[in-house]
């Protein structure tokens, strides 16, 4: 793995590549220094894509002195903000999964269709469908002005 550049102002050095970025979390988390958190990601640092830095999305590291010269952060032990990587993908499933928020997602003729098809439904279950369409009918020639 090649040596990471020394950051500074941060908790974590930067790296060269992605896949610097992530065998650095992999060893990090093999010590115990980083959980496997969902909001564990990475940052591309400069403009080119050519850095990254290891990052918290809720900004909890803190700071320690145990650590290897180049890496000067850790999750807290008893994190409030961690959060498993299957639960966030559940949650973010769920939240894009609302009914509503799929019905607006839809075209209007599938929303024509979804609010309509339950009303045939019913009208063929209760034998009422002759006289919906005769409504129907009746209703397009006055629209006309028949």
């Amino acid at each position: 793995m090649p040596d990471p550049l020394a950051l500074p102002g941060g908790l974590f050095p930067l790296q060269p590549s992605i896949h610097a970025a992530r065998e650095a979390i992999a060893e990090e988390q093999g010590r115990g220094y980083l959980k496997r958190c969902a909001h564990l990601s990475l940052m591309r640092v400069d403009l080119s894509g050519g850095l990254y830095q290891i990052v918290c999305e809720q900004d909890s590291f803190e700071p320690t002195k145990e650590l290897t010269p180049q890496f000067v952060g850790r999750c807290p032990k008893n994190c409030l903000l961690y959060q498993t990587p299957w639960r966030a993908r559940f949650s973010r499933w769920r939240r894009n999964q609302h009914p509503v928020i799929w019905f607006e997602r839809q075209a209007w003729q599938v929303k024509v269709v979804l609010i309509g098809l339950p009303f045939l439904v019913a009208a063929a279950y209760f034998g009422v469908l002759r006289d919906l369409a005769t409504l129907v009918r009746a209703i397009g020639e006055v629209w006309r002005g028949k």
